[in-house]
């Protein structure tokens, strides 16, 4: 989905209650916004997505030829940094291809598989008091978020925004 995503330019939105991810095109700059602790953020929620983990990985090409015979004997290679349950994945390679370009390439891609997806959902409150340009921010727009409590400060962008016209804080 992020190579779709690079292609054709777009944002992913994952929609977690509809099961549903959107493409959404355009929009979004970086005007510098950035929020903590001290200024903005109300809570944070770290999530780790592991529907597509994989640790271990299989590969034959079209002829069933695997890598066993350049593996010592070992038809796949794994990586158990963040689990130890066995999530197997085979790859199909094309005709041709030999057991040591398919073990290069499996062992290229098991550190990637391996490791969960991890997302941060913030909420952030205040902001009546953000009245300068670079404090501004909408819906698709780029922020710097300087999180203390996961040791990880990261590039966010605005994915909705609600805003009680009662009460703007």
């Amino acid at each position: 989905l992020q190579q779709i995503a690079k292609i054709y330019g777009g944002y992913l939105v994952f929609d977690d209650i509809e099961k549903k991810v959107n493409l959404l095109a355009g929009g979004g700059r970086d005007r510098g916004t950035s929020f903590n602790y001290y200024r903005g953020i109300k809570t944070a929620t770290r999530r780790s997505d592991t529907t597509s983990l994989v640790t271990r990985l299989y590969g034959r090409n079209a002829e069933g030829e695997t890598i066993a015979s350049v593996n010592g004997g070992v038809p796949y290679v794994s990586n158990y940094t963040w689990t130890t349950d066995v999530r197997s994945a085979t790859y199909d390679f094309k005709s041709g291809m030999s057991p040591q370009a398919m073990l290069r390439y499996l062992n290229s891609i098991i550190v990637a598989r391996a490791t969960p997806n991890i997302s941060y959902k913030y909420r952030v409150s205040g902001l009546i008091d953000r009245i300068e340009e670079v404090d501004r921010f909408e819906v698709l727009d780029t922020v710097f978020v300087m999180d203390e409590e996961f040791s990880h400060s990261v590039r966010s962008q605005i994915v909705a925004l609600t805003i009680d016209y009662i009460d703007p804080r």
